[in-house]
């Protein structure tokens, strides 16, 4: 069975059908990231408190980015939650 479109093309009746679960498929979750592919480096205390030191011994510029990439350390820290 085909039907018509108000502009005069014949289109298969089940193609919206066919539109709408393609829509609605898991394409759309493959969209999102999965933060447990993001490498996270984990270090021991002792190692932590030296890199901290240096940081604060740091111009600004590099004390910005670190805090950048504590910042971002932790937003995948909270995405695995």
């Amino acid at each position: 069975m085909w039907s018509r479109t108000p502009s005069g093309s014949r289109l298969p009746w089940k193609l919206p059908l066919v539109m709408l679960a393609l829509l609605s498929s898991g394409c759309q979750s493959r969209v999102i990231s999965d933060c447990r592919l993001l490498p996270l480096v984990e270090y021991d205390r002792e190692r932590s408190l030296t890199i901290a030191r240096q940081i604060q011994q740091a111009p600004p510029e590099l004390q910005r980015f670190s805090l950048d990439a504590v910042a971002l350390r932790d937003a995948v820290r909270a995405c695995r939650g």
